[in-house]
């Protein structure tokens, strides 16, 4: 018992500062606010990162089957064709929202040493921006009177960090080009040109 009363009686004798500086309770609970922050903020980073891979790699998946089923009508097709292959891609982009995607087809036709585009069709709520413009790769992929398809799709990307910090959307878009497989034209006549 004597051993605590000396005990007690030092401590008191010592200078509040030298107290203070040395005791070290609830420096752990000090460290551990000034490192949250930055833990939760990495952690929700490595969630938007994983999410936007995610997004992007469906977002390719979807233009390229969007395209490959195109080049593989017989020739012609109809707005409700299009919107089969359209739907066709929905289990391709779950579980992200439709309401944030966006889907093209565009079809160009080369007549000598000018390439036009023949026609259209967009479906989704996202613009995936305007018609692509023709480049010297599409020359190069097209013949005579033979079609070049260009399949593009988008889709907007919010990451959940940006809610925080205030970042815009994210267009995560993708473009894939296919000439027709079964005729060298591919028709839409109730398409837009």
């Amino acid at each position: 018992m004597r051993f605590f009363n000396t005990y007690a009686k030092s401590k008191a004798r010592k200078p509040l500062l030298k107290r203070y500086l040395k005791d070290s309770g609830g420096a752990a609970a000090i460290e551990a606010a000034l490192v949250f922050p930055v833990m939760a903020m990495l952690f929700t980073g490595l969630i938007d990162l994983t999410d936007m891979i995610s997004a992007s790699r469906k977002v390719t998946l979807a233009t390229n089957t969007i395209a490959d089923l195109a080049t593989q009508a017989n020739g012609k097709v109809t707005k409700s064709d299009l919107d089969g292959y359209f739907k066709a891609t929905k289990p391709i982009l779950d579980p992200f929202p439709n309401s944030k995607i966006g889907l093209a087809l565009y079809t160009f036709r080369r007549n000598g040493s000018r390439v036009r585009k023949v026609w259209e069709y967009k479906k989704g709520s996202v613009n995936c921006g305007a018609a692509p413009v023709v480049t010297a790769k599409m020359k190069t992929l097209m013949t005579d009177g033979n079609d070049l398809i260009v399949a593009r799709g988008c889709y907007a990307f919010k990451p959940i960090i940006g809610y925080v910090i205030g970042t815009d959307t994210a267009i995560l878009q993708e473009e894939v080009m296919l000439r027709p497989r079964q005729s060298t034209q591919l028709v839409c006549d109730d398409c837009s040109s």
